[in-house]
């Protein structure tokens, strides 16, 4: 039977498989009568021609000069690692625009598997470290949109969410002061009724938090004297990854740590 690599390509390329998976070829390996047997010694010479570039274990992707549309970005392969998922945190300001650091991390929001310790959850590919958080589904009030980097589309979690789950796990962002950053930016095009109901659903320090830097950043809030209303019975912290150390603020009982 001919070895015929460059009928793989073409039909990888044709399908819009722009990354993909051993089984991937496989199927198309198939389709085309070659035996199961010919796939590792196909990878192998397609890597080395340069045809397919290697990603991680199992996981390849065309080369750049074979691909329909617009380069593969890391936030593409970010999405592929593990679905469903949505790029989220930091690497979520990025594509929003609420930060000009160049970043080396993505992070991934992902469902909480029964096994957690069975998936990896870092990946290093190439120069760049792949995160995955996992979270359990109702623990974190994130929602999910797709938006178009060129012409590419990636899941990403919307606005409201990213400065909501910016609060939760600043130091997943950054740190506080990138939060305060992304807020100032973001502010004129967020929904504050959207980010107050997100809020709600974690809790009342994170309602605090945003009248806090609502307060302090001179951000327009309507609803502003009705989170400092609301009730609460202990003091929290601004910056929940860092020590209770600083002052109290007495408006939004909320101790300064940052």
């Amino acid at each position: 039977m001919t070895y015929r690599p460059l009928a793989v390509i073409r039909e990888l390329a044709e399908k819009g498989h722009r990354i993909f998976s051993v089984e991937d070829i496989r199927l198309i390996t198939q389709s085309l009568g070659l035996k199961d047997s010919y796939v590792p010694q196909l990878l192998k010479r397609c890597v080395l021609d340069g045809s397919l570039q290697y990603l991680y274990r199992g996981v390849y992707c065309l080369n750049q000069s074979l691909t329909a549309g617009s380069p593969i970005t890391e936030y593409e392969i970010a999405n592929y690692i593990v679905k469903p998922s949505a790029i989220a945190f930091w690497s979520a300001f990025a594509v929003h625009q609420l930060t000009d650091q160049v970043l080396r991390d993505i992070f991934i929001l992902a469902q909480r598997e029964e096994t957690p310790n069975s998936s990896q959850s870092i990946f290093k590919i190439k120069e760049v470290t792949y995160h995955i958080i996992r979270v359990k589904g109702e623990s974190f009030p994130f929602d999910v949109e797709m938006k178009f980097l060129t012409d590419i589309p990636i899941l990403v979690t919307n606005l409201e969410s990213t400065l909501i789950s910016s609060l939760i796990r600043p130091e997943l962002c950054g740190g506080f002061r990138e939060v305060i950053n992304a807020f100032q930016i973001a502010w004129d095009r967020v929904d504050i009724d959207k980010l107050l109901h997100y809020g709600q659903n974690v809790g009342t320090s994170v309602l605090k938090r945003i009248g806090w830097l609502c307060e302090n950043l001179e951000l327009s809030n309507p609803r502003l004297e009705e989170l400092k209303a609301l009730p609460c019975t202990s003091c929290y912290k601004l910056d929940v990854s860092r020590e209770p150390i600083g002052k109290i603020s007495k408006n939004w009982k909320l101790r300064e740590n940052i």
